[in-house]
């Protein structure tokens, strides 16, 4: 997160879902061929320094092809690109340590003392999984002695591989020849925890015995697929076809925020020397950003969409700082 052994009751039908009762702009096509994807954002002073900011996205169509052409050939002027922010944890221990807290961290995905899906979720959740296992995990068994939150990650992955969506990286790929033709400096901003092998075994040891809010977790990703699959077509419809008033991440949210929060949850990582992931994360994407706008001529960035749309997003956070921002 012990709940014991119950009967449940055969699947109830469930509910309409109100995007296909109700008029909406929501997409249900999900396009294909050669696409444009989206523009990029200008970020500057008055200096002559730029900083071209794209947003990615995750899930894609997955029958795209990106027309990469511009923004290779900014890339190939530019002296520097930063990518997103990425957040690790390093463990201080040996090689015989490293693969034992690797062993209990396949334990930890599993439920607490061998249970099964059915015994540690409500009634009615578990009905609400298993329609959702029909029909788009049929043959994995296995699953149901994951914890929620593993399994609720294998639900939404086959629940876009049905909807022809995919994960799979797209702007890297396209741009890594020219980055290396050109010398093109690559930045990451990497937050690093560092925790000694005792902190970690016993976080794992904690989060092997305990529920947290895996159930949170699988029930706001139900809701995902149940519900918000045409948004996230949307979403990559309008990546692909640059359109930025398209892009809509509040009700995706609720499923990324549950199952963040199953893992990391404020008390738990405070209590193993954790720093916020999303804010620390923002920190250091921020502190790049603006050493490359005062050293670079130009700099091209590349962040998830979800960050450069919305309340206290980069881009605002740009304007604070008291650079002019302009749009795609």
């Amino acid at each position: 997160m012990t709940a014991s052994a119950q009967q449940h009751a055969a699947p109830a039908q469930l509910p309409v879902p109100a995007w296909a009762t109700e008029p909406t702009l929501l997409d249900t096509v999900v396009v294909s061929g050669r696409v444009g994807g989206p523009g990029l954002w200008q970020a500057y002073k008055d200096d002559g320094h730029d900083l071209w900011i794209m947003g990615t996205l995750s899930p894609l169509p997955s029958g795209i092809e990106w027309d990469a052409s511009e923004v290779r050939d900014l890339v190939a002027r530019s002296q520097a690109v930063i990518w997103a922010p990425i957040y690790s944890v390093n463990v201080h221990a040996n090689l015989f340590q490293q693969a034992m807290l690797g062993i209990k961290y396949l334990g930890a995905k599993k439920n607490p003392d061998g249970r099964t899906l059915g015994e540690v979720l409500p009634p009615e959740l578990y009905a609400r999984w298993l329609q959702a296992k029909a029909r788009y995990l049929p043959h994995n068994a296995r699953v149901e002695r994951k914890r929620p939150i593993v399994a609720a990650q294998a639900l939404l992955e086959a629940a876009m591989q049905q909807a022809h969506l995919s994960d799979k990286p797209i702007v890297y790929p396209a741009l890594e020849d020219t980055i290396k033709a050109h010398a093109v400096r690559s930045v990451l901003p990497r937050v690093e925890v560092e925790v000694s092998n005792a902190t970690a075994k016993a976080a794992l040891a904690e989060l092997r015995s305990r529920q947290l809010s895996d159930a949170a977790c699988l029930a706001a990703t139900l809701d995902a697929v149940e519900t918000d699959l045409p948004r996230m077509i949307t979403n990559a419809n309008a990546w692909a076809n640059g359109e930025i008033s398209r892009f809509q991440f509040e009700a995706l949210g609720r499923s990324s925020a549950a199952c963040s929060d199953a893992l990391v949850d404020p008390e738990f990582s405070a209590k193993y020397g954790l720093p916020n992931i999303e804010d620390s994360a923002a920190a250091r994407w921020m502190s790049e950003a603006t050493a490359a706008l005062a050293s670079n001529m130009s700099t091209v960035a590349f962040v998830p969409m979800e960050h450069l749309v919305g309340p206290d997003n980069y881009l605002d956070q740009l304007r604070a700082r008291g650079y002019t921002v302009n749009g795609p």
